[in-house]
Order: structure tokens, then C-alpha cells, then sequence
């Protein structure tokens, strides 16, 4: 006798997939939550088939609704419905494997303190093979070209669309009828190399996300039509981007931006004065960012990573230029700085400590081998983290008076762990008065 998670469908009538991806979604959030969600991997595989799922759920009754009428939409309705049948089965060799281990745990040759600490398998092969198979199923999960087509013809009204995580190719041009479309998400879809002009004449949409689309050669020529974008997240291969693109959007208030062969910004960048957080990651090849990232009068938030080129020092000059632009009050105000795998940094520039000093309250420098000094004067901080820097040798010398300053983490960074000892540390007097410490993992209480 074979037990299923879900109930017998008649094949000859419609499709009605909506109550199978309701229970398969409760068991993957089960699934999620247990120990098998240790495993880095496996975690992060089984949160897109989540996430692909809760997206496609959204519009099932819908879908469910047009299938009568349109042959393509019943088609991807009865193939979701063999997708859910196959994600029951793998949860099925998940339990499988669970269960050998307890009984090995009990009664064979396993220790039942590794056992309760390792409960779901590590071994490569069987990670390797899991991931693999989840990954299959949220392709096969993922709407066809055909599919987006069609609902793009019976929605017009559509205000949410989410085809992330797919292996869509090419998007239809009709995409730009979208008018009152305000969401979309084409990120990680690994096969798309450009995007319809079309997309363009969305000027209602508000979040535009294309990170992970690794084959995508360029953004839209006529971007700076997107006058109600708020959110940009977008990978591209361009090693410039174009003027008068992404720094004509006024309404832009969050940019990520990850590009491997990316090596200048431009100066138009600086007009974005709307703009509050600014993430630039996975740029190996950016050498140095435009001067005019001083002009970005609301931006909050500044996260530089993995940037191995990238340059932070303008030089005298541009120094000096900075300084008399302060006179103007139209500098940022940063309130968090992020600075990760920046190999070229020794020490926080002018320009970036005239952006933070009355206004950062959270600063995390990680992996920065060459950083000698820590920046002082930074009056409102509240969280310092320093990981992995090991030429940093001392604190600053203004520590004691930074009364705000809440927690401090400091770990692999061997000669600034000793001086901040507790008792013993020649720098312990000037943090002492901090309410949580971290050195190298462990908690100083005091």
C-alpha cells in the first residue's frame, strides 16, 4: 500500500493544484525549521523552492480559473501538479535517511552524541545529489515563455510578478503592456542575456530586481524611464554604464549593484538624491567610485564588498575638493558602513569619515588585510565589528568618550585581541565602560 501526502485527482478533469502546493508548502516549512536545515546548502536550495512556490501560489486560482480557456496554462497546471507529487517523493528520502541514521544511532555503530549533532546526512554525495534534484524542481516548477505570455494577455492588470529562480530565455515584448505593474523579479534566472526595451514603459513599477542573472549583457537602453523606481537590484557584464540611465532615476531610494567586469561608475550617480542605501558587491574590476558619490545627500547606508580593485583614496585633490563641498550641507549622513574583502583599503579616507562622523552608528570592517588604523572620532556609534583584519594593532585613542557605543566585536585579528584583554589589554581601559564585548568568539564578562 502506497500513502501519499495528497489526495487522488481525477486526471480527466481540471487541473486544481492550488490545495497540493498548500499542503506541499506546510510540509516544506517543516522542513525547513529542522535540523536538515543545517546543512548551508541544502538550506538555502529548499528557501528558492519555498519561495518559488509561495510565488506561484499567489496566482493558482486564477491560473486555475483560465486553464478552461487556455490550453497552455492547463498544460503548466498538470506539469506543477507531477513537480509536487516529485518534491513529496524527495521529502520521502529525506525521512528515509533520517531514520537509518536514528536506528544506526541507537543500535549500530554511531555515537548517539554525533548522531544527535550530525541528524541529517553530510556525506558530498548525498548533499550534491539533494541539491541537484531540488534545483530540477524549481526549473520545472518555473512558468514557460509561452506561460508568461499567456498571463500577461488574460492579466493586464498584474501588480506583482515573480519568474525568479527560473530558466526563462528570452521575456515577450508584451511585458511593457504591464502598465500598472509595480513588482518584478527576474532575478537568478541564469540564462537571460537581454532585456525587451519594452520593459521600459513600466512607469508604475517601483522594485525591479535582476540579481544572479549572470548572462545578462546589459541593462535597457531607456531605463531613466522608470520614473517611479524605488528599488534596483541588477548584475550585468558591462564594464560601463551607460549616461543618463540609472542616474536619472529620481525616485530611487535602494541600488544593489553586482557586476564582475564593471570598472567605473559615473559621475551621474550623484544626482540620485532620493537615494538611501547603496550596496556594491562582487565587483572585482571596479578600480574607484566617482567623486560625485559625496553629492548623495539622503543615502544612510553604504555596504563595499569583494571589491579587490577598488580604491577608496581620491588623492589631495579630490580631498580637498570634499572639504569645501561640506560648506554646502549637501553630503551624506551615513548611519550604517559595511566594508568587506576590500584589499586595497589601509585606511578609511577623508571623504568617507566627513560622510560618517557625526551620524555612524554601525561600522563593520571584515576581511581587510592591509587596514593598519581604525578611524576615530566618530561620536553617535553604537556597534563596531572588526573581523579579520590583522594589521589593525590598537583602538582609537577617543574610545573611552564614545558613551553611545553599545557593542564591540573584534576577532582574527591577533594583536588588537590582546590589547583589548580584559584587566591585562592595554586598550581594555578604553572599552571598558562598553556593555557587550567580543573577542574572538567569547563573550568578555565582566
Amino acid at each position: 500500500m502506497q500513502l501519499s501526502l495528497f489526495p487522488p485527482i481525477n486526471m480527466a478533469a481540471e487541473a486544481l493544484v492550488s490545495p497540493i502546493v498548500e499542503l506541499l508548502l506546510g510540509k516544506l516549512g517543516s522542513f525547513v525549521n529542522q535540523q536538515v536545515s543545517l546543512i548551508s546548502g541544502v538550506k538555502n536550495d529548499l528557501e528558492k523552492l519555498k519561495t518559488t512556490l509561495t510565488t506561484i501560489k499567489t496566482g493558482l486560482i486564477d491560473a486555475e480559473k483560465q486553464q478552461l480557456h487556455n490550453s497552455q496554462v492547463g498544460d503548466w497546471l498538470e506539469k506543477l501538479k507531477d513537480v509536487c507529487y516529485d518534491a513529496e517523493d524527495l521529502f520521502d528520502e529525506f525521512q528515509a535517511e533520517a531514520l537509518r541514521r536514528q536506528v544506526l544511532a541507537e543500535h549500530g555503530s554511531i555515537p548517539k552524541k554525533v548522531c544527535n549533532a550530525l541528524s541529517w546526512p553530510k556525506s558530498l554525495a548525498f548533499r550534491f545529489n539533494i541539491g541537484h534534484k531540488i534545483k530540477e524542481l524549481r526549473e520545472s516548477a518555473t512558468p514557460t515563455q509561452s506561460f508568461v505570455e499567456s498571463c500577461i494577455s488574460m492579466f493586464p492588470f498584474l501588480r506583482f510578478l515573480d519568474l525568479s529562480g527560473g530558466s526563462i530565455v528570452l521575456l515577450p515584448k508584451k511585458l511593457g503592456n504591464l502598465r500598472h505593474l509595480r513588482y518584478l523579479n527576474l532575478g537568478d534566472n541564469g540564462k537571460i542575456k537581454k532585456l525587451p526595451n519594452s520593459i521600459c514603459k513600466l512607469q508604475s513599477l517601483q522594485t525591479l530586481l535582476l540579481g544572479g542573472c549572470e548572462e545578462l549583457q546589459e541593462l535597457p537602453r531607456d531605463i531613466r524611464y522608470l520614473i517611479s523606481l524605488r528599488c534596483l537590484d541588477f548584475s550585468t557584464n558591462q564594464k560601463f554604464l551607460p549616461h543618463n540611465g540609472i542616474g536619472r532615476l529620481d525616485s530611487l531610494r535602494t541600488l544593489y549593484m553586482s557586476c564582475t567586469n564593471l570598472e567605473y561608475l559615473l559621475e551621474d550617480i550623484g544626482n540620485l538624491k532620493a537615494l538611501r542605501k547603496l550596496v556594491i558587491s562582487n565587483c572585482p574590476n571596479l578600480v574607484s567610485l566617482p567623486s560625485s558619490i559625496k553629492r548623495l545627500s539622503s543615502l544612510e547606508t553604504l555596504y563595499l564588498w569583494n571589491c579587490e580593485k577598488l580604491n577608496l583614496d581620491w588623492g589631495r585633490g579630490m580631498e580637498e575638493e570634499d572639504s569645501h563641498q561640506d560648506l554646502n550641507g549637501t553630503r551624506p549622513h551615513l548611519r550604517q558602513l559595511w566594508l568587506s574583502e576590500l584589499p586595497k583599503l589601509v585606511e578609511l579616507p577623508q571623504w568617507l569619515l566627513r560622510c560618517s562622523a557625526n551620524s555612524l552608528q554601525f561600522l563593520a570592517i571584515f576581511k581587510c588585510p592591509n587596514l593598519l588604523a581604525l578611524p576615530d572620532s566618530l561620536q553617535n556609534l553604537k556597534s563596531l565589528q572588526v573581523l579579520r583584519c590583522p594589521k589593525v594593532s590598537s583602538l582609537p585613542q577617543d574610545m573611552h568618550g564614545l558613551t553611545t557605543l553599545e557593542k564591540i566585536e573584534i576577532w582574527g585579528c591577533p594583536t588588537l585581541s590582546e590589547r583589548c584583554e580584559q584587566g591585562s589589554g592595554e586598550d581594555w581601559p578604553q572599552i571598558a565602560h562598553v556593555p557587550n564585548i567580543w573577542l574572538d568568539g567569547d563573550l568578555i564578562i565582566k
